[in-house]
């Protein structure tokens, strides 16, 4: 919540967590799809920067 400056917990949150653990399985969903962890990080910043 406090890299994105909100007072609530969304799915972008979540989505952070997830990308912050790089040793999670998890994470290795993006990798399999030919998305880097940075390129999904890097982009859900310029979503969030464009709608507001």
């Amino acid at each position: 919540m406090r890299r994105l400056g909100d007072n609530y917990i969304g799915t972008e949150h979540v989505l952070l967590g997830i990308l912050g653990d790089r040793d999670g399985t998890d994470v290795r969903l993006p990798a399999r799809l030919d998305v880097s962890a940075e390129a999904l990080e890097e982009r859900l910043y310029e979503v969030r920067e464009a709608e507001g």
